[in-house]
């Protein structure tokens, strides 16, 4: 029996004292307990005792860790403050960010888990079984940090969990590189959790870089468990700690939250999806587990969404945990045509930071074939979470895959490709269905994890696309196509078309440059590779509040660069050179603008002044 049904509300919809009063001795007759709000008075003798409502625990299986903010007063000479804090003003986007430390006390499982081999991990114990508990109450304590907005009008209800990457030995949040545009945008709320010792206590972990912020850190239990075994429940109750400590989402109401890892954290998020989080009682309503992934169980309670680049697959037997399983209801594998282990929008979003929390270092490219594929995973990963939610609150079915196309042999099948090296199969996103450049998981010069990049020749792009509007016309296309099939979202696809629009593709102008420079095309990196395409996508990438406004100069100048190439004549070389410096020198004003204004931090305008600087340094010799 509800007694409160019987209670009188006033006009606002609140029990009065005086209906509280009926309503208690009602369900004291009744035998019934009741749970009153408080009544206003001045605490004498016309004041109502009440009791405060009870919170219903939803996961009882999981313990709730104990969170403690961890403030900052921003960027410090002794880094007290965020390890890769965002390097962007999350205000200007009505967002906070926020870091947390949490202690707990947690389970060691009768997994073979390790410090270093995540496939032993994923090798070791059959996929429908159920971890066990080996011992329990192992203390720890580690960090979170969060972005989240900071008007809960503004939050969508969904919180992204990320197990952080440690494949560096230090913390790299891959998810969050690659979709803050999304979280910005339709107001997500993210958390990075660090969850293995890897990136606490090793020679690049957090205990290093910073003691003062950091060294209390330990997921070890002083030194007893050192190959992250406590590491799998940790992440469980980093879960709990977002549904019921109000801190963490300072105050917002939690309606999903979802688990994500890429690579590394992948192998292990799959694991633990397998093994320990059907013990939880579903602490999680979802996952997308992204470049790697053991094989996952069929008798799934939750969705799952696995998304695989050609590193993964250039042969259809690359390692023995990946395999070509098959899709059900509730889990999907989302194959990407073009897409690599290692790509541009992972690796530029971080290179600010590592500047200025690893003493000027620089993420490089010197190989002989350029690296790292543009196909945007960042686009399919949005989709992904979509998908995901879309299923949890409506059923409706989530998107299936094409595969890869492999060769017929019997000893290592490989990816079928066309004429131009391109991949056959998989999801075939508008880099791929309307090229300008080879995006592939092959790079014979440097074999690896980041595939290669090759910008097609003028004359190979002279014979796809006869005028521009002929080829924003087919990237339109192919957009709409990829939104239409569940791969891609609106929002991301009119980012795509817009940057065609904004290219010099289709003029049947040279980017390939005058046999020593070539400061238009898309290749290499900065410093090694000048290049107003690659000063371009670190500003497409940053997405900042006036993005539009400080690529409008970009996109000019990377016009007048090609017409200056492709002049005749040394004078109308030399005007559309300079005509190009002008309008960098525009664009640096704007990035100091931004910074100035606080949109920008000052590490990252002078990081993204240095690269106009150094092309008007390469512009004054032609």
């Amino acid at each position: 029996m509800v007694c409160s049904a019987n209670a009188e509300l006033n006009a606002k919809g609140r029990l009065t004292c005086q209906s509280s009063l009926r309503l208690m001795v009602l369900c004291s007759v009744l035998g019934v307990t009741a749970l009153l709000p408080a009544c206003g008075g001045d605490g004498g003798d016309n004041s109502v005792a009440t009791t405060p409502p009870v919170v219903v625990d939803k996961y009882p299986n999981v313990p709730t860790p104990t969170v403690t903010a961890l403030p900052s007063s921003g960027v410090s000479a002794d880094r007290d403050y965020p390890f890769l804090a965002s390097d962007f003003d999350p205000k200007a986007f009505g967002f906070v960010e926020e870091e947390f430390l949490f202690d707990g006390k947690a389970n060691v499982y009768d997994l073979k888990t390790s410090r270093t081999d995540v496939f032993s991990l994923a090798n070791n114990y059959p996929v429908t079984q159920n971890a066990k508990v080996v011992s329990t109450g192992n203390p720890y304590r580690t960090r979170m940090i969060v972005l989240r907005p900071s008007d809960p009008a503004k939050f969508n209800g969904t919180v992204i969990v990320e197990w952080v990457n440690a494949s560096n030995t230090w913390d790299t949040p891959i998810h969050l590189f690659e979709q803050k545009n999304m979280v910005l945008r339709k107001g997500y709320a993210y958390v990075g959790v660090t969850v293995q010792d890897m990136t606490i206590s090793g020679t690049n972990g957090l205990k290093a870089w910073s003691p003062k912020r950091y060294g209390t850190l330990d997921v070890t239990n002083g030194g007893k468990l050192v190959n992250e075994e406590l590491s799998l429940d940790i992440f469980s109750q980093a879960a709990k700690a977002v549904r019921a400590d109000s801190k963490v989402m300072g105050g917002m109401s939690v309606k999903k939250v979802l688990a994500v890892g890429e690579s590394q954290s992948a192998m292990r998020l799959g694991v633990y999806l397998n093994s320990v989080h059907p013990l939880t009682g579903n602490i999680f309503d979802g996952a997308l587990v992204t470049n790697s992934g053991p094989a996952q169980r069929t008798d799934l309670s939750i969705p799952i969404i696995k998304i695989l680049t050609e590193s993964e697959f250039e042969t259809a037997t690359t390692n023995e945990t990946m395999v070509l399983q098959s899709d059900t209801d509730k889990y999907k594998t989302w194959y990407v045509a073009g897409s690599t282990h290692s790509n541009l929008t992972s690796l530029l979003p971080r290179t600010v930071m590592y500047v200025r929390d690893f003493n000027g270092k620089m993420i490089s490219d010197t190989c002989a074939v350029p690296m790292n594929s543009r196909v945007n995973l960042g686009h399919i990963y949005n989709a992904g979470i979509v998908a995901l939610e879309k299923y949890i609150d409506k059923g409706t079915a989530m998107p299936t895959s094409p595969q890869f196309q492999y060769t017929a042999s019997a000893t290592a099948p490989s990816l079928m490709r066309d004429a131009d090296g391109l991949a056959l199969g998989g999801i075939r996103v508008p880099d791929v269905v309307v090229p300008v450049a080879l995006n592939s998981g092959v790079n014979t010069a440097c074999p690896g994890l980041s595939g290669s990049h090759v910008p097609f020749t003028k004359a190979k792009l002279d014979a796809l696309y006869s005028t521009h509007a002929d080829y924003v016309s087919k990237v339109t296309t192919a957009a709409n196509q990829s939104v239409a099939d569940g791969f891609m979202l609106a929002e991301d696809a009119q980012d795509v078309i817009n940057t065609a629009s904004a290219s010099i593709h289709g003029y049947k102008l040279n980017c390939d440059g005058d046999g020593t420079t070539n400061l238009c095309g898309d290749r290499g990196l900065f410093p090694q590779t000048p290049s107003i395409h690659n000063l371009r996508w670190h500003i497409y990438l940053y997405y900042l509040p006036n993005r539009a406004k400080i690529l409008a100069p970009v996109d000019e100048a990377a016009l007048k660069i090609a017409s200056g190439y492709n002049a005749t004549d040394a004078a109308t070389k030399k005007m559309y050179f300079s005509q190009a410096i002008a309008l960098l020198e525009n664009y640096s004003d704007l990035i100091q603008a931004e910074a100035t204004g606080g949109t920008l931090s000052k590490d990252s305008a002078t990081y993204l002044s240095g690269q106009a600087s150094q092309l008007i340094t390469e512009l004054q010799k032609l």
